[in-house]
C-alpha cells in the first residue's frame, strides 16, 4: 500500500489509518465511564469513555440519542455499540454510538429509583388514583406473551376457579428494546376498544435487565391513563418494576393475579352452592315431616278429616246463598210495588180517561193542542177527539171572553 522510503502527506496517512479503522472495526461493543458529557442543541451528544488506563472521545447522534432509556451522565458506566471513525482535520479517531445501556446490574437500579422518584412526583403512585378492581369481571384481557410460562398458570388457575370467564389474551413483547413500546400499545388499544372490564400485565421471571421494559416510561404513563383497571404481575415475588407501583393493583406472580380476579367469583359460587344444599336439606326435612304426618292416618281417616273440615264452610255457603235468594225477592218485590204506584198515577193524567168523561181535545193543523181561542183564527182547519172518534171543522169565527 505504501513504502517507507517515500514521503507521505499528513493527509495521506490520516486517511489510510481512516481507512484500516472504519473497515476492520464498522461492529465494536465497548463498555467504560463516561466523562465530559456534552448535548449539543442539535441534538447529538459528545462525551468520551474512559477506563482506568486509556481514554476515547465518543458521540451519538440525534437519531441514536434520542432512543436512549435513559438519561446518561458523567459517571456513568456504560456499554455501547458502534463503529471507529477518524476526523482527518484533527487526525484524531473516535467511536460513533448506535446504542447505549448501562452496564451492570447496580446502574440499572440507580436508572429505576431515578425514574421512580420522578413519577412518584408527578403522582403517578398516588393511592387516591387507584381504580377498584371489578368483583366480578366477565372479560379479562391478559398482555403478555403468547408462548411464555404466565399466560399457562392464569389460564389454569382462573379455569380451575370460573370456568365462565371470557379470557382474551393480546400477545406482546415483554423483553427487549422494543417490548416497552409493544406493552404500552396494547395497553391503549384494550381501552380504545373497550374490550375488558380489566388487564393483567405480566410475564414470568427473568433478571433486572429482561424485566427493565416494564419500567419504561411510556408504558407506566399508559397504565396511568388507564380507563380499564390493571393489574400488574412482574415476575416472581421478589421481582419488581415501575408498573407494580402505577398500577392499580400489584400481584406478587401471574397465578396471584389470577387469584384477584376470581376471588369473589369463586366466593359466591361456594356460597351459592352452600345455599343451595341448606335449600336441599330444608326442603328434603319439610317432605320427612310431612310423611311422617300422613304416614299415620289411612285414605279413609283422611277423607273424614277433610270433610270434617270442609262441612263449616259448606253450611256456610248454603246459608249465605239462601240469604242472598231472600234478598234479590224481596228487591223485586219492592220494585214491582214502586211500578204499581207509577202506573196508576200516570192513568190519573190520562187524556183518554178524561175524554171519556164527555171532554174533547181539539189539535191544529200540525198537531198541536189549542188550549186557549187567543190562538185561532177564522178559516182555520181544526180536528176535534172525541171519546169514539175526532171531527174535522173550519172556525166560522172567534170569540175571546175577557177573564
Amino acid at each position: 500500500m505504501f513504502s517507507s522510503t517515500k514521503a507521505l502527506q499528513v493527509s495521506e496517512l490520516t486517511q489510510i489509518i481512516q481507512k484500516l479503522l472504519e473497515e476492520n472495526l464498522n461492529d465494536i461493543c465497548l463498555e467504560g465511564e463516561i466523562s465530559n458529557y456534552r448535548p449539543a442543541s442539535s441534538g447529538h451528544v459528545y462525551f468520551t469513555l474512559k477506563d482506568n488506563h486509556s481514554v476515547i472521545s465518543a458521540v451519538m447522534f440525534r437519531s441514536s440519542a434520542s432512543a436512549l432509556r435513559f438519561r446518561p451522565k458523567d459517571g456513568d458506566f456504560v456499554k455501547v455499540t458502534g463503529r471507529l471513525s477518524v476526523y482527518p482535520p484533527r487526525g484524531s479517531y473516535q467511536i460513533v454510538c448506535d446504542t447505549m445501556d448501562l452496564a451492570g446490574e447496580g446502574q440499572l437500579l440507580a436508572i429505576l429509583e431515578q425514574r421512580k422518584q420522578r413519577f412518584a412526583q408527578l403522582g403517578y403512585f398516588d393511592a387516591n388514583k387507584k381504580k377498584q378492581i371489578p368483583s366480578y369481571p366477565e372479560r379479562i384481557a391478559i398482555i403478555t406473551s403468547p408462548t411464555g410460562a404466565a399466560i399457562r398458570d392464569i389460564q389454569r388457575v382462573i379455569k380451575s376457579r370460573y370456568d365462565n370467564v371470557h379470557l382474551i389474551v393480546v400477545p406482546s413483547l415483554v423483553q427487549g428494546n422494543e417490548a416497552g413500546d409493544a406493552l404500552a400499545k396494547r395497553v391503549r388499544q384494550i381501552n380504545r376498544l373497550g374490550l375488558a372490564d380489566v388487564i393483567i400485565l405480566t410475564r414470568g421471571g427473568g433478571s433486572l435487565e429482561d424485566l427493565i421494559c416494564f419500567s419504561e416510561e411510556i408504558l407506566v404513563q399508559a397504565v396511568v391513563d388507564s380507563r380499564i383497571p390493571i393489574i400488574s404481575a412482574v415476575g416472581h415475588e421478589i421481582d419488581w418494576a415501575l408498573t407494580d407501583f402505577a398500577a392499580d393493583y400489584r400481584a406478587a406472580t401471574p397465578s396471584a393475579a389470577a387469584e384477584k380476579v376470581t376471588e369473589n367469583w369463586l366466593n359466591f359460587y361456594d356460597r351459592l352452592y352452600s345455599a343451595s344444599q341448606d335449600m336441599r336439606y330444608f326442603v328434603q326435612n319439610q317432605i320427612d315431616q310431612v310423611r311422617k304426618m300422613t304416614g299415620i292416618f289411612s285414605k279413609q281417616d283422611i277423607q273424614r278429616s277433610f270433610q270434617i273440615y270442609l262441612q263449616p264452610f259448606q253450611q256456610r255457603l248454603d246459608e249465605a246463598k239462601e240469604q242472598l235468594m231472600r234478598h234479590i225477592k224481596q228487591n223485586l218485590d219492592d220494585k214491582c210495588n214502586w211500578l204499581n204506584i207509577r202506573l196508576a198515577q200516570l192513568e190519573e193524567f190520562n187524556p183518554q180517561k178524561i175524554i171519556r168523561r164527555g171532554y174533547s181535545l181539539i189539535k191544529d193543523e200540525e198537531g198541536n193542542i189549542v188550549s186557549t181561542s187567543k190562538i185561532v183564527n177564522p178559516q182555520d182547519r181544526l180536528t176535534i177527539h172525541l171519546q169514539d172518534g175526532h171531527i174535522e171543522t173550519v172556525v166560522q169565527g172567534v170569540t175571546n171572553e175577557e177573564q
